[in-house]
């Protein structure tokens, strides 16, 4: 990681911007909080089944996989609960979350499969802005999501190449990130971020039959579903 000065810039009252870490630890604690869990309830209980993140003060980021129906559709302006880092916990059975919260779809792109929701609490949270410029082959990325249920883990890649492919069951090419990292399901939705913090890409799905090959939709695609819907971001 680079060294560089550490700033944060207050949003309101509940959200911040921050920009440059010294150290690992710090970053770690920003992609805590801009994280959130798409969570859905079953006999009492609330299951993880992926990750997102925040783009701005009510705007959030995740795959598009992650909001569809059992029938591959979209219900635009259809409901998704979700939790924070607020009720991260070890402990088995997990507690009762202290604090639901909800989102609409806001929109989905099944040829990139991105997806925006919008939350209709106030929550408090940091915000990832997006990396401008290229992202070159060997940069460090860093990814906080929710593998096989075990809630914001820590996870480590390198970028290995820029990809156009054919995202499973779609058929259609889109600009993607190879990363060298052992995401599961679970991360679908996380963000990959270089070391000040800045969105690379968003992970969308990996090739089981090699071992590290996860692959995220780049943040191009990111930013222009988010043109489209004039939402602003960083």
């Amino acid at each position: 990681l680079c060294f560089l000065l550490s700033l944060s810039t207050a949003m309101g009252c509940c959200v911040a911007l921050h920009s440059g870490f010294p150290t690992i630890q710090p970053l770690i604690e920003h992609l805590d909080k801009a994280t959130i869990e798409l969570v859905e309830e079953s006999d009492g209980e609330f299951h993880t089944y992926c990750s997102a993140f925040w783009i701005s003060e009510y705007y959030i980021g995740t795959a598009r996989h992650c909001v569809a129906e059992d029938d591959d559709t979209v219900k635009l302006g259809g409901l998704r609960t979700f939790l924070t880092y607020d009720d991260f916990s070890t402990k088995l059975p997990r507690p009762a979350p202290k604090h639901l919260y909800s989102a609409i779809v806001v929109d989905a792109d099944k040829d990139t499969d991105v997806a925006i929701l919008k939350s209709i609490d106030d929550v408090t949270h940091d915000i990832l802005k997006i990396r401008k410029g290229d992202i070159p082959v060997g940069l460090d990325a860093h990814t906080m999501g929710h593998p096989a249920g075990m809630t914001y883990s820590y996870i480590t890649g390198v970028v290995s190449q820029i990809r156009d492919l054919n995202i499973p069951e779609i058929g259609k090419k889109v600009k993607t990130i190879h990363l060298t990292s052992l995401i599961w399901k679970g991360n679908s939705g996380c963000a990959a971020v270089d070391g000040d913090g800045n969105v690379i890409g968003i992970a969308s799905f990996l090739l089981a039959s090699a071992p590290g090959m996860s692959f995220f939709i780049h943040k191009d695609e990111l930013v222009k579903l988010l043109d489209k819907n004039n939402i602003k971001y960083y």
